[in-house]
């Protein structure tokens, strides 16, 4: 029996298992780049540190785009070749994606090193903690253009199916940043600027094992010097498939820079530092959430197309009961004993005392997001993907306008209470969502019935 029958066949529960914790694996992993930075400079640099780099988080999420576009559109049009025999054609879509990668991924680095000093200002930087964030984050740039190309490598490996590979890429990345951060900033005395050397030196290890693995023996394609010049269809092409992502990730740069803007006039750099360790825990415990999904997503559209509507109602009880039964954990987890997050990060008394604060507000509906997910995710996956879009819009706006308007009302305490806001109201149309998707698959599990009974 051979993988995709296995997804029709095979008991739903190992299934999902297997599909999900590579997912949630490879995403924890990736996570763990921000988690072990804002460790070590919370702990080596203070309050002071940990402000300059969660100013610089908007500019290095958005240095990012380049490579999520051109992973995306790599992988998907290298994949339909693949499927289609075509060696020479997946060949082709992955040398353009690659150099376009990095003369695009230069370009866009260097546009935002132009606007990153005001930037940075605009997103919470002052007084001593600007020479510090100016240096993450130049840092971060001038490593972006390789780590473009080795995102867009991996999108190899990804479409001729070495998972395992990927994964391996990602980790071996984490531990030559966790291994350099300390030495840097706590033997050396480099601070956030060597914070910055160790992600981009981590990077650059990355990118050349990257090439290191996607030209070794076992790929069954890789770049080829012919095609490396970035014509305008081809890259065209792969931007028309890419840029849903890059839109994504540019999405999310701009929350958190509503964040910090929102966070400067009541918090100061305490505040600040508060809400980087707050929406660093956060966003490290979402990822679970995503990687269930993730894993549900590839069944769900499988069964889908197969007619197979009771594994789809098995695959949705479980996903969502997963999901739920880990955010529910994580929630209080965050509520109980907030301390220990921020004591990671950082043992200032006056950080502890803002930071458990802030986090239990944040953290208050962090029970409902696999609610918001599930349901989006599910008519995505089966080839609907306006449900995800109005979501994911929906949250960023509510998002902002809570950072904006609340703490006109409630202070400091306004920009907490902007992420209950809005994931009350996106949990909401998660509510509607799941109705529609429950009903949906009800009728289609009925209709099964009918037709199994009648040809019985």
């Amino acid at each position: 029996m051979n993988i995709s029958e296995g997804m029709g066949t095979r008991p739903v529960g190992k299934l999902l298992a297997e599909f999900s914790i590579p997912a949630i694996g490879s995403l924890l992993v990736s996570s763990l780049y921000t988690l072990v930075d804002r460790i070590f400079i919370g702990q080596g640099t203070g309050v002071g540190g940990m402000a300059a780099v969660t100013s610089a988080w908007p500019i290095m999420i958005a240095s990012y785009a380049i490579g999520v576009m051109f992973q995306t559109g790599g992988r998907t049009l290298a994949a339909v070749a693949l499927g289609s025999g075509d060696i020479d054609k997946a060949e082709r879509c992955l040398s353009k994606a690659v150099s376009a990668a990095f003369v695009l991924g230069t370009i866009f680095s260097f546009l935002l090193w132009l606007v990153s000093r005001p930037a940075l200002r605009l997103f919470g930087a002052s007084g001593a903690s600007m020479p510090q964030a100016e240096a993450y984050v130049d840092w971060i740039l001038v490593s972006s253009p390789g780590q473009a190309v080795a995102m867009t490598l991996v999108a190899a490996l990804s479409a001729e199916g070495r998972p395992k590979a990927c994964f391996l890429l990602q980790l071996a990345g984490t531990v030559v940043n966790a291994a350099l951060a300390p030495v840097f900033i706590f033997a050396l005395g480099w601070g956030v600027g060597g914070a910055g050397l160790a992600v981009a030196l981590s990077q650059g290890a990355g990118l050349v094992l990257t090439i290191a693995v996607v030209l070794g023996k076992k790929s069954s394609f890789r770049p080829r010097a012919r095609y490396l010049f970035p014509s305008p269809g081809p890259v065209a092409d792969l931007v028309r498939v890419g840029v849903p992502m890059a839109l994504m990730q540019l999405v999310t740069c701009s929350a958190f820079a509503v964040a910090n803007i929102a966070v400067k006039p009541y918090g100061g750099q305490l505040g600040l530092a508060a809400i980087g360790v707050v929406v660093t825990v956060v966003q490290f415990l979402g990822f679970p959430l995503f990687g269930i999904v993730n894993g549900a997503q590839t069944l769900w559209g499988y069964n889908y197309g197969a007619c197979k509507w009771r594994r789809i109602a098995r695959i949705s009880v479980l996903t969502l009961a997963w999901g739920l039964g880990f955010a529910l954990l994580s929630e209080l987890a965050m509520v109980a004993a907030p301390g220990f997050f921020v004591r990671l990060f950082s043992s200032d008394p006056s950080l502890a005392g803002i930071g458990a604060h802030s986090m239990r507000l944040f953290a208050l509906t962090f029970a409902i997001l696999p609610l918001e997910l599930g349901p989006a995710f599910y008519f995505q996956s089966t080839g609907r993907s306006g449900p995800a879009s109005v979501v994911l819009v929906l949250r960023t706006l509510s998002f902002a306008a809570g950072m904006f308007i609340l703490p006109l009302f409630l202070g400091y305490d306004g920009v907490l209470w902007a992420e209950p806001l809005s994931d009350g109201i996106t949990g909401l149309l998660g509510i509607y969502y799941l109705w529609l998707m429950v009903s949906e698959i009800r009728s289609l599990v009925a209709a099964e019935r009918v037709e199994n009974l009648g040809a019985s």
